[in-house]
């Protein structure tokens, strides 16, 4: 069996109304979530000669034909003399 715990207030009367109402303090303390603790996992990954090195390599062979081809299309823009 359970047994109740009785409010010092408490008559004995079971007629169901309760006029004490369980409410938490208020308080502004933020939640202490991982979040707002600012405790969250982060990816960190090894960065070794063997992993960057290639992937230097293959951005320079994709991003070098690019910049070549700026290059030669900044070179055929006509000049332009102003008259004043």
């Amino acid at each position: 069996m359970f047994w109740n715990k009785r409010n010092n207030g408490d008559n004995g009367s079971d007629d169901g109304s309760d006029n004490h109402v369980d409410k938490k303090p208020k308080s502004r303390k933020p939640p202490n979530t991982a979040f707002r603790q600012q405790r969250l996992l982060a990816y960190a990954p090894i960065l070794t000669p063997k992993t960057v090195l290639p992937l230097f390599f293959a951005i320079g062979i994709i991003f070098g034909p690019i910049g070549g081809l700026l290059l030669y299309a900044s070179s055929q823009v006509p000049f332009v003399p102003t008259i004043e």
